[in-house]
């Protein structure tokens, strides 16, 4: 679980959001145009969206805010990477200039933790310790 800093991917995630990953141990593994966390030597954590190239040797890291140009990053320079699989959104007035963007995040958020709970894999994985401790 990591906190979001910054603007440059409003409106997907805001600055105080949690988002959670899952670590990419190949690259393979990465989904085309999906957010990721990306580990840099320079530029540090970076949350973006990830596009490939035809040069082999970088990838290039797309915000969501357009006000934000994408940029190349080399892949020698990725020391980590992870998929975004989850978030929740700060609960807070100040989100959105438009306030009709704010109530829809905060309902978004108050509903989340419910639809993590209800999730099939979740509940089979608490289902399964449960009653592991009974037998």
């Amino acid at each position: 679980m990591i906190e979001v800093t910054g603007d440059s991917m409003i409106p997907k995630f805001y600055p105080g959001d949690i988002i959670a990953c899952s670590i990419i141990n190949h690259s393979r593994y990465i989904e085309w145009n999906k957010c990721h966390l990306i580990a840099t030597i320079d530029r540090g954590m970076l949350v973006k969206r990830i596009m490939p190239r035809t040069d082999k040797d970088c990838l290039t890291a797309v915000s969501d805010n357009k006000e934000y140009p994408p940029f190349d990053i080399p892949k020698d320079e990725i020391t980590g990477m992870a998929r975004i699989v989850g978030e929740m959104g700060k609960l807070s007035p100040n989100l959105s200039p438009n306030k009709k963007d704010t109530k829809k995040r905060c309902v978004k958020t108050l509903a989340q933790p419910f639809s993590i709970i209800y999730s099939p894999v979740i509940f089979s994985f608490v289902y399964a310790a449960f009653f592991s401790f009974i037998w």
